[in-house]
């Protein structure tokens, strides 16, 4: 629970994400959880999820998945603490 409020008050790029912090591990999380991902954003956000997010500035796919799994993390993170409130 320490992890998750770390996650939800500093963020992944803090390095709060201990095991989600270089593209390597990113990508495999997407990989693994993928179908996950997109339902998640989907539900949130409709069929225009992908621009939504607004990470259409990454200058590499790398860095766009990246971005994409913090974000989900994060807002994972946000719920979970925000539901133990």
């Amino acid at each position: 629970m320490d992890t998750l409020r770390d996650i939800a008050n500093h963020g992944c790029a803090a390095g709060c994400a201990h095991d989600h912090i270089y593209y390597t591990q990113t990508w495999e999380f997407l990989l693994k959880y993928e179908d996950d991902i997109e339902d998640y954003f989907f539900n949130m956000l409709g069929d225009e999820w992908m621009s939504e997010l607004g990470f259409m500035d990454s200058t590499s796919v790398r860095e766009y998945v990246n971005k994409l799994v913090w974000y989900y993390i994060e807002s994972i993170a946000n719920q979970i603490v925000e539901g133990n409130n």
